[in-house]
């Protein structure tokens, strides 16, 4: 790949991903994904949102409706709907061919365009590490980020929320590190975090961030952002005020006007969610892909290193740690942190281009030169992907429905002995 032209290598690398995405038979989709799979055709349809056409079939009566929300006798999605408008020319392919929407050919289409969504931020984190790190580095690294994370096994497998996600949060960092910041990088910069919270409500923890980041470095033009960030958001709350009747209500099961049960879903231990995200042996980040544990030393060398070979991206590193840790801290404290029925750490999926960027600053430092380090680093990544094409190959959703008794009880998620990789790793060599 290296020997052909830059733009060719590029376009290989993001054909290698997408192809690779999409290249298991096996849907790995879960019920949540559902509302998110059908809004496309109800837009090309029927030119709405609701699912009232879907309730009664017989294709789809029969599913669990705890991914609808029921507003003016209309059935709407429980979750963010950005995902599902950026499938829309996947969708409209069949559409206008005259093809009808089986079961089959939406999920083939919702795989195709989260394959496109993940590997498009793929290639944005490409360029930010090209920005700064040789082209082979780059190349290892979003490799690692496309096949040794969840990107795999969740973002590329499903129209979840969290690919879109990941690819509008990673292009407000690569809009933020362009040289040359013109008012319109700026404008984008804004639709960038808009689109972010579009797609994931959470994502405001980062909005934040990114906002204070530029008060701080580019203070005249934080109204290029604010311009920028309210055309979505405008177009977001015109959608909740338009169908649930109130711009500040969500389609998430909490009344408009009795916040208490929201409150109550954020009543988790702390120490048992920030604990199983991160080291759980059924959910825990640094489990599921361990080479993540040797960014912890790029947060260091930003904070703590006077001297940098590249001082550049050190304030916004730094400011992204921040959000990084309160991110995780926050999602510790929900009630769902493990992410339902699912493969790994998918509630911390969102967070994954983020803690990629800091490697960056540990390949410039060197500290790949100590062969102990880059040997201990290749066998974790060697273990990460594995892990990851386990999860493609053998996850059915079986053990998650076995153990979990949806009664705030997440002992079954530290059991070692029976753990959901050592279940699917096993049944990989039987």
């Amino acid at each position: 790949m290296l020997n052909v032209p830059k733009k060719a290598r590029t376009t290989l690398l993001f054909l290698l991903i997408f192809l690779v995405y999409i290249s298991s038979p096996r849907f790995l989709g879960t019920m949540d994904g559902l509302p998110t799979r059908l809004i496309p055709i109800s837009i090309l349809e029927e030119g709405n949102f609701d699912f009232d056409e879907f309730i009664d079939s017989s294709e789809y009566k029969n599913h669990p409706l705890y991914v609808f929300v029921e507003a003016d006798d209309h059935y709407f999605s429980k979750y963010p709907v950005l995902s599902s408008i950026l499938a829309l020319p996947v969708y409209a392919i069949p559409y206008f061919a005259g093809i009808p929407f089986t079961s089959a050919l939406v999920t083939t289409l919702a795989k195709i365009t989260a394959a496109l969504i993940t590997a498009l931020s793929a290639m944005l984190l490409f360029f930010i590490f090209r920005k700064y790190l040789s082209e082979k580095w780059s190349i290892f690294l979003v490799i690692i980020y496309a096949f040794g994370t969840s990107s795999w096994t969740i973002s590329s497998q499903d129209l979840w929320q969290h690919g879109t996600s990941q690819l509008f949060l990673i292009l407000v960092v690569y809009l933020l590190l362009k040289p040359k910041k013109s008012d319109l990088v700026f404008l984008l910069t804004g639709l960038a975090v808009g689109l972010a919270i579009a797609a994931r409500y959470l994502n405001i923890i980062f909005a934040v961030i990114f906002f204070v980041y530029i008060l701080y470095k580019y203070r005249e033009k934080i109204l290029s952002v604010i311009l920028g960030a309210s055309v979505p958001l405008t177009l977001l709350l015109i959608y909740q005020a338009y169908y649930f009747s109130y711009f500040w209500q969500t389609g998430y099961s909490c009344d408009a006007f009795n916040v208490v049960p929201c409150i109550e879903h954020w009543h988790n231990p702390f120490w048992d969610g920030f604990g199983g995200l991160l080291i759980s042996p059924s959910r825990g980040l640094f489990v599921f892909s361990p080479f993540i544990i040797l960014s912890i030393i790029g947060i260091w060398i930003v904070w703590k290193r006077k001297k940098e070979k590249n001082q550049e991206y050190r304030l916004l590193f730094r400011y992204l740690s921040i959000g990084v840790l309160i991110f995780t801290m926050v999602m510790s404290k929900w009630w769902a942190w493990y992410g339902g029925v699912t493969y790994g750490p998918r509630m911390l999926v969102d967070i994954v281009p983020f803690i990629m960027l800091f490697f960056i600053p540990v390949v410039l430092n060197d500290l790949f030169r100590k062969k102990a380090v880059i040997i201990c680093f290749c066998l974790l990544i060697v273990f990460s992907i594995f892990v990851q094409f386990a999860g493609v190959i053998y996850w059915d959703s079986i053990w998650d429905n076995t153990f979990d008794s949806l009664s705030g009880d997440h002992s079954w998620l530290w059991d070692w002995n029976n753990s959901q990789l050592f279940y699917y790793l096993e049944r990989f060599f039987q």
